[in-house]
């Protein structure tokens, strides 16, 4: 009888730890409803990056255009700058010895940046750039013969 009281006692102790499998259920959906609500947030924090990228490019895109009018502009004017310094030809001469190795640096420099950093006006600043190459060999060939 005292065996039989024992096993019924473990039993019953047993069974008073045993958790309560309905307040286990209630912590596991919680916390999947944690987790579905941080996995939304993190979809919509995705879509806001993505939002966010797409106008960045186009910001990038536009100021890369404006650094390629910019430069066509002082293209312009320098040629006719050049038709009017020419005119002197000591004055000319002066002036290849002196400006020819730095003429150009700053454009040269911002459409090699344009080039790598905008794909979509690439090709733009690419022949931009071999515009002002050509005219600097152009400009060297008469310094040489000058």
């Amino acid at each position: 009888m005292l065996k039989l009281f024992c096993l019924f006692s473990f039993f019953l102790v047993s069974c008073s730890h045993s958790p309560d499998l309905a307040f286990v259920a209630k912590g596991v959906k919680s916390k999947e409803k944690k987790l579905k609500n941080l996995k939304e947030k993190i979809s919509e924090e995705e879509l806001a990056k993505e939002a966010v990228e797409k106008n960045l490019r186009a910001l990038k895109v536009k100021l890369s255009l404006g650094h390629l009018k910019v430069i066509e502009k002082k293209l312009s004017e320098f040629s006719v700058w050049r038709q009017n310094l020419e005119k002197d030809p000591l004055l000319w001469q002066k002036f290849l010895q002196k400006e020819l190795p730095v003429l150009f640096l700053e454009e040269r420099e911002t459409l090699i940046r344009v080039i790598e950093e905008s794909p979509e006006v690439a090709l733009q600043a690419q022949e931009m750039l071999n515009a002002i190459l050509r005219l600097i060999t152009e400009l060297s060939s008469q310094k040489v013969l000058g």
